[in-house]
């Protein structure tokens, strides 16, 4: 609907998915198809899910920045495209305003964006399955500044819990 985005491949991969592509190492322009195939590769990076999670979050950070270009603004209809698509993917309540969400994060780009992770303790494996081990004190610490609206106090006091930079 926005055209693709652009993201940075850390490595060439190749898909284990569909057509089995390849990714080659470096700034890549991707397709709705070819993104979405990339975002589930796993088993190609030594560590796995958490690198998975830190392309979807730079996929989000593209398709924020895509979808509020001139491009994409300017055109009724690749805006309209995006706008339909995006709502038939999402669920929302019924006094859901997309007008008010969209003006209220009009200013709102992709280097603004700050990516946590729920605090874990690492991955492991239990009966054969990955798991990722969560760290329950510090979670309920990041939970406590999300009920007080203190998430910026929390990320200035644990930047090693950013991820994706």
């Amino acid at each position: 609907a926005v055209g693709g985005v652009d993201m940075y491949i850390e490595q060439t991969i190749q898909s284990i998915h569909g057509d089995r592509r390849t990714f080659e190492q470096g700034w890549q322009h991707l397709s709705g198809e070819e993104a979405l195939d990339y975002l589930r590769q796993r088993y190609q990076f030594s560590d796995g899910d958490f690198t998975r999670m830190r392309n979807q979050q730079q996929f989000l950070r593209s398709l924020l920045d895509r979808a509020t270009s001139a491009e994409v603004l300017s055109d009724p209809r690749r805006l309209d495209a995006f706008l339909r698509t995006l709502t038939a993917t999402l669920t929302v309540d019924e006094d859901f305003s997309l007008a008010r969400v969209g003006w209220a994060a009009r200013h709102l780009r992709g280097d603004r964006l700050t990516f946590l992770t729920s605090p874990h303790a690492g991955a492991g494996n239990v009966d054969g399955q990955s798991v990722v081990r969560p760290d329950d004190a510090a979670a309920a610490e990041l939970h406590a500044a999300v009920r007080q609206d203190r998430v910026s106090d929390w990320v200035q006091a644990h930047p090693e819990r950013l991820s994706g930079g």
